[in-house]
């Protein structure tokens, strides 16, 4: 996950979408794993800095937190309370 998220820092630094979709496959994969779903979690987080509108990255994020069983954080992220 080191080298996958060095070399998107390296080759594509301002690709929103990029970041998105191999944090996506990634956590696909983890099987929940806290480790790699911390690694797409900081994915997400540059992808979220670049493109602040993308709704498509914040469900993902919602998503993820969900698949690290971390449900009512996965809502809040959808819903903030005001």
């Amino acid at each position: 996950m080191g080298e996958l998220t060095e070399a998107l820092d390296r080759h594509e630094p301002r690709n929103a979408q990029l970041y998105r979709a191999c944090a996506r496959d990634m956590a696909r994969l983890s099987s929940g794993a806290p480790a790699i779903l911390g690694a797409t979690s900081q994915m997400l987080e540059r992808a979220r800095r670049l493109r602040p509108e993308d709704v498509a990255t914040l469900n993902e994020a919602a998503y993820q937190q969900q698949l690290g069983s971390d449900y009512k954080a996965g809502r809040n992220a959808l819903y903030p309370k005001p």
